[in-house]
C-alpha cells in the first residue's frame, strides 16, 4: 500500500485556489485550515478536508489542527503550506522523493524544505547553511511552507508546533527542537517554490529589510525574547537577530509610513517578551 501524504495549507482571508490540483493526486489528502474569523467555505471534494477554525488561533495552532487530521487520516508524511506559496505542478510527488532520496543519505533528516524565491523580485532567501553536498543544504532552520516531514518523527519524536509562538519564529523554534534531538534539517537545491514572507522589501546600503504588518512586530519582538533564554536555540541566531532587531528599529522608520503602529507593537512585544516568561519546550 502506497504512503498517503496530508497536504496542509493554512488560510486567512483567502480562498485557496490550486488546491484542486492536489486533490487528484493519487495518495494525497489536502487538508484546508481556515484561520479566517467567522468564515466557513463549502468545499466539496472528497479528497479535501476543510477544517473552519472560525477565529484566527495562529499559524502554529492551525499547522498543529492540520498534523491532527493528518495523523487521523493515517498519512505517513505531511507537507506544510500557507497561502502565499505558489505550489508547482507535482510538487508533492517530487519533494517526496527528493526526502526519501537524502534520507537514505542522512537518516536523521527531520525535514526537507524547498529553494525559496521571493515571487516579487525572483531573488533566493538566504538561509543559514552549514553543508553542500548531494544537491541541499543543510541548515539550522528553514520557514515551514512547502516544508515536507515524516509524520511520525513530528508526532511521536519532536513534538507539535509551539501554539504559545502565535506566528514568527514558529517553524525556526521546531528545527531546533529536532536539532537539539539529533535529526538534521535540510533544503533542496532540486526544487524551488515561489514565496512572498512580509508586505514589503527593502534594501539600504546592502542590508535587507523586509517590512511586515504591524501586528507583526509584536510576535517578532516577544517571541524573540521567549527564545532567546532556551539552551537549544545557536546562540549565533541570537546574536545575530538581536542586532538585526536594534537596526531594523533605526532603518524602518526611513522606509515605513506606520511607524506609530510599528512602534507601538515593537513596544508592546518587548515589554511582554521581558515580563511574561515562556518556557514551553
Amino acid at each position: 500500500m502506497e504512503p498517503r501524504t496530508g497536504v496542509i495549507i493554512v488560510l486567512y482571508h483567502s480562498e485557496k485556489q490550486n488546491y484542486q490540483s492536489l486533490s487528484r493526486c493519487p495518495n494525497v489528502d489536502v487538508i484546508l485550515v481556515d484561520n479566517t474569523p467567522r468564515r466557513d467555505l463549502n468545499i466539496v471534494d472528497k479528497n479535501v478536508h476543510y477544517i473552519p477554525l472560525r477565529e484566527n488561533k495562529g499559524i502554529a495552532a492551525a499547522q498543529n489542527v492540520g498534523i491532527s487530521k493528518a495523523y487521523e487520516l493515517g498519512c505517513t508524511y505531511i507537507v506544510l503550506f500557507d497561502q502565499d506559496s505558489v505550489i508547482p505542478p507535482n510538487y508533492v510527488n517530487k519533494i517526496q522523493f527528493e526526502f526519501e532520496r537524502l534520507k537514505m543519505i542522512y537518516p536523521t533528516l527531520s525535514v526537507l524544505g524547498p529553494t525559496v524565491i521571493n515571487k516579487e523580485s525572483g531573488h533566493e532567501y538566504k538561509s543559514v547553511k552549514t553543508t553542500i553536498n548531494h544537491e541541499c543544504k543543510l541548515v539550522s532552520a528553514l520557514i515551514s511552507s512547502g516544508s515536507f516531514y515524516e509524520l511520525a518523527t513530528v508526532w511521536n519524536e519532536v513534538g507539535l508546533m509551539e501554539e504559545d509562538l502565535f506566528i514568527d519564529y514558529v517553524d525556526f523554534k521546531w528545527c531546533w527542537r529536532s536539532m537539539e534531538k539529533g535529526y538534521v534539517c535540510a533544503i533542496t537545491q532540486r526544487l524551488k517554490l515561489q514565496h512572498k514572507v512580509a508586505q514589503c522589501d527593502h534594501v539600504f546600503m546592502g542590508y535587507p529589510i523586509i517590512q511586515s504588518a504591524p501586528v507583526r512586530y509584536y510576535y517578532q519582538y516577544r517571541n524573540f525574547l521567549w527564545l532567546i533564554r532556551r539552551n537549544y536555540v545557536p546562540l549565533k541566531w541570537k546574536i545575530n537577530t538581536g542586532i538585526r532587531k536594534l537596526a531594523e528599529i533605526i532603518l524602518l522608520l526611513f522606509y515605513v509610513k506606520a511607524k506609530l503602529a510599528i512602534l507601538k507593537n515593537i513596544f508592546l512585544g518587548i515589554k511582554d517578551g521581558l515580563c511574561h516568561n515562556n518556557y514551553t519546550r
